[in-house]
């Protein structure tokens, strides 16, 4: 009975964690600065590392042990431009996640993930879906190939799409697991400013960006891993941690 106390407490103790460090850090995601001759030099990088920061694709397997999993995740992310993009402030801020994972057979999961939160300005919402195919026999295959799709809402100025495709593998050690993989992740996103001069921005901003993903993550309890990952691009790095439940 205390472990399971001392589980709950530990989990409460985290998500109040989370809650204080998104009062504080809250993504901007005005685009109107950067609006003029340069807006696609000034926001192309804002965009390609959003593309890391809201597409979490995990290159190891959390639920070897249980079918269903429940995560509390957060991504931060920063871009080699400046224009704002730093880890924890500006436009970067912290990206907040729910995840859920199930699987539907021995060697196939699906995923999703959804988010909600204010800015100073903005409601945004935000949701993914895909699924994980890990290659070779059930239990043993160390290859994972991911495909994800992703939607954010609810800025003034953009929506913002995503579709991720990667494979990574996947390496046990002890009670930790390691994961590196790539992948590419294609972006759309709508602008629309109001309020600036017409022909001051495009309506539309798309791109690719090639990514290496880098990944650990810890077995707390039977039931219980903390995780970390990084997502690099030539020009961006997102930074993500979550704590997961295994039922």
């Amino acid at each position: 009975m205390n472990g399971v106390s001392s589980k709950f407490r530990f989990f409460g103790l985290w998500v109040l964690l989370l809650v204080s460090i998104l009062r504080a850090q809250v993504p901007d995601y005005d685009l109107n600065p950067w609006t003029g001759d340069s807006f696609e030099e000034k926001s192309e990088p804002f965009f390609e590392m959003l593309a890391l920061q809201t597409t979490a694709v995990r290159t190891t397997i959390s639920s070897d042990e249980g079918r269903l999993v429940i995560g509390l995740q957060l991504s931060g992310g920063t871009s080699s431009s400046g224009n704002e993009l730093g880890l924890l402030s500006g436009k970067g801020g912290v990206f907040p996640t729910l995840e859920g994972d199930y699987w539907v057979a021995g060697n196939l999961r699906l995923q999703g993930t959804f988010t909600g939160f204010e800015t100073s300005d903005d409601i945004v919402f935000a949701n993914s879906y895909g699924f994980t195919y890990r290659m070779g026999e059930e239990e043993q295959g160390k290859w994972l190939l991911s495909f994800l799709r992703s939607r954010m809402e609810g800025p003034d100025d953009f929506f913002f799409k995503c579709l991720v495709v990667s494979i990574g593998r996947k390496i046990n050690y002890n009670d930790i697991s390691f994961g590196l993989g790539t992948g590419l992740s294609l972006y759309n996103s709508g602008i629309h400013i109001s309020g600036v001069e017409e022909g001051s921005f495009p309506k539309r901003m798309e791109g690719t960006v090639g990514m290496l993903t880098l990944r650990g993550d810890k077995k707390i309890s039977p039931h219980l891993e903390a995780g970390m990952e990084l997502r690099l691009s030539p020009t961006s790095v997102s930074v993500s941690l979550g704590l997961y439940g295994l039922l």
